[in-house]
């Protein structure tokens, strides 16, 4: 059945993100110890962000989903910062991502050219690259490193 923008934005209301995956008519082959291509297309809830990716999934371990194969690339556009507690700008990010689903290596970059803390009306350009892993069976993310610029600031961090 074909979707289109208006079907996807009725079925996005509420606390859950819709999207619309395509494997190409090829997903029971990954239940059939293969692998699938996959595009998908969602909003991310909490940010209202769009989140757009295409890769590799499977195949599917039923012993032990944690070690599923995925690989592919993101874009994660128009993400309102101003959701969150504290800061606001609009968030952008592009990369890739690989792994099995309970350890997966995401390396990417992200622009949010109006940053701001909410105690200052300043907004700020931030840039940053990073490299994280990301659980994909609970979304516990550890960041391994980041490279952010802030102005004329550069920053190292890492965490949790």
């Amino acid at each position: 059945m074909q979707r289109d923008d208006a079907d996807d934005r009725d079925e996005q209301a509420g606390e859950v993100a819709a999207g619309v995956c395509d494997s190409g008519g090829d997903a029971a082959r990954c239940g059939a110890g293969e692998g699938v291509s996959v595009r998908c297309a969602a909003d991310e809830c909490a940010t209202g962000g769009e989140i757009h990716s295409t890769g590799h999934f499977g195949p599917w371990q039923q012993e032990e989903p944690r070690d599923t194969a995925l690989d592919g690339d993101y874009t994660f556009t128009n993400a309102d910062l101003g959701t969150i507690k504290g800061i606001s700008g609009t968030l952008a990010s592009a990369g890739k991502f690989g792994g099995t689903l309970g350890e997966i290596g995401v390396t990417g970059t992200t622009d949010t050219p109006d940053f701001a803390l909410d105690v200052s009306d300043h907004p700020v350009d931030l840039k940053t690259e990073f490299d994280a892993t990301v659980d994909g069976t609970s979304g516990d993310t550890k960041l391994n490193h980041v490279h952010a610029t802030l102005l004329h600031t550069a920053l190292d961090v890492t965490g949790w």
